[in-house]
């Protein structure tokens, strides 16, 4: 979940110190919203809540 959040968002966003912030919604379960940096082509999970 987690990844396909990160790479098929249904909405994204940013946060602070140019993280990225990537939303998944899940039928049933709610919005998956996942704070991660990018390192060149590597995505580095940073927080992880269910909203």
């Amino acid at each position: 979940m987690i990844r396909s959040a990160i790479e098929q968002p249904s909405r994204t966003g940013s946060g602070y110190g140019g993280r990225r912030v990537a939303y998944g919604e899940y039928e049933g379960r709610g919005v998956l919203k996942v704070v991660y940096a990018e390192e060149g082509e590597t995505a580095i999970v940073i927080t992880v809540i269910w909203e």
